[in-house]
């Protein structure tokens, strides 16, 4: 169990140092009553927490040991004055992780698919696809990652939207985000 503890953190760690390099989102790990025990950013913990704990009506968002295998849930949540959108993905094994972002921060065509779990770095893939329609030597160019990454990120993207292909991806993208 500490072993899979560790993995977790572990995994964690990355995806907020990949999230908070790329996407702009602050990564934080929850404890049930609402403590924060890790975040990936300072200033954003500061403001969407109050004195190192959620506010209630975020606890209650939580999920409680009933719900460590429901999916990832995404909800737009108001601390004080702003508006955050905050995606909350429960862990099996130790604190929830959290990933919040001030609302108008994102663009509008990222929400569905970060609704749908794709990191910021899937979600911005996608969209280059959607709007280039290029291949994966062009996003990886584009985007400044290998073509493998790209290949990873796209495996993720069908998945997500429940297609097979390239063509299946963008005519589900482009609907997704209002384009013809």
């Amino acid at each position: 169990m500490h072993h899979r503890h560790t993995v977790d953190l572990e995994r964690e760690r990355a995806l907020a140092d990949e999230v908070d390099r790329h996407g702009g989102w602050a990564v934080m790990t929850v404890r049930s009553d609402g403590t924060v025990d890790a975040s990936s950013s300072t200033a954003t913990s500061a403001s969407f927490t109050q004195e190192g704990r959620l506010a209630k009506h975020v606890i209650e968002l939580l999920p409680t040991s009933n719900d460590l295998a429901s999916e990832s849930t995404a909800c737009e949540v108001t601390v004080g004055d702003t508006r955050w959108r905050c995606v909350i993905h429960p862990v099996p094994v130790g604190p929830t992780v959290l990933l919040v972002r001030r609302l108008g921060d994102e663009g509008v065509a990222a929400i569905p698919l970060i609704d749908l779990g794709l990191t910021p770095r899937q979600t911005q893939v996608a969209l280059e696809l959607a709007r280039t329609g290029g291949t994966n030597t062009q996003l990886a160019r584009g985007r400044q990652i290998s073509e493998g990454t790209v290949n990873k990120h796209l495996e993720a993207v069908f998945r997500a939207l429940g297609v097979d292909s390239r063509a299946g991806a963008i005519v589900a993208l482009r609907a997704t985000s209002g384009d013809t």
